[in-house]
């Protein structure tokens, strides 16, 4: 049924069922008063409150909100973000990001701080975090073979053994000194694997083994102070280069 509102004050308790209906505000009087008065929303929700939702988007029963129940320009502060739905509004934004110039300047950095030709997982275009935790790891992997492990031997004779690559060998005996390389079936370095030897006293220091070892001249240190790098570049072979004595 439709009730007409004539005064607030008797507005009559609604049945199950029942609808209020305004058919025209302007009719609305007051009969003790015969003046016009205005029905407000809060005064109407007051006497009868909101009933339970029927159904939510045509769904009834234990409604759960659904990814396509709100489009971006229904979500506060969406910035003007395009998107049928949240998902898509978020996806736009995941497809914006910024241009990843300065990322990649910083890993370049690090990059020049090392062996930029070592360095194989630096990704071009836009950066996941993956990619830049993977170019970070290779760079740890790689800062081994970059940096120079330094040994003082007061010894005459040494034999090279695993744990020697990558080293800064200072000889301090004044005594004649001897480094012998072994075979690689006696001691497997890596080819490339590079050895730094320096005389810092008066024993002169003479590379021998029986492997091949390419010297210009020979294998011995030229005076007090002076270095020569070991390098393997074959299975028995190295290379000997540095401030050698002359033939």
């Amino acid at each position: 049924m439709t009730i007409k509102i004539t005064d607030l004050a008797t507005i009559p308790a609604l049945a199950a069922g029942d609808a209020l209906e305004i058919v025209d505000v302007s009719d609305v009087t007051d009969d003790s008063a015969g003046s016009s008065f205005k029905v407000t929303i809060s005064q109407l929700d007051a006497r009868y409150p909101a009933g339970p939702v029927d159904s939510v988007f045509s769904r009834t029963g234990a409604v759960v909100a659904a990814a396509s129940d709100y489009d971006a320009s229904q979500v506060d502060n969406d910035s003007g973000v395009a998107g049928a739905t949240v998902a898509a509004a978020l996806d736009t934004l995941d497809a914006g990001k910024t241009d990843d110039t300065t990322v990649n300047a910083h890993i370049a950095d690090a990059v020049d701080a090392h062996d930029a030709s070592a360095i194989s997982n630096v990704p071009s275009g836009n950066l996941t975090a993956t990619e830049v935790q993977a170019a970070i790891d290779e760079l740890e992997a790689n800062k081994a073979n970059l940096e120079v492990k330094v040994q003082t031997d007061a010894t005459t004779t040494r034999t090279l053994g695993l744990g020697d690559e990558a080293s800064y060998i200072r000889f301090t005996n004044a005594g004649a000194i001897t480094v012998t390389v072994p075979t690689n079936a006696a001691t497997a370095f890596p080819i490339g694997t590079q050895v730094h030897l320096r005389q810092a006293a008066a024993g002169q220091i003479t590379v021998s083994g029986t492997p091949t070892i390419n010297a210009p001249d020979t294998a011995k240190t030229r005076k007090q102070h002076a270095s020569v790098t070991l390098i393997k570049v074959a299975t028995d072979e190295w290379d000997l280069m540095g401030d050698l004595a002359a033939a």
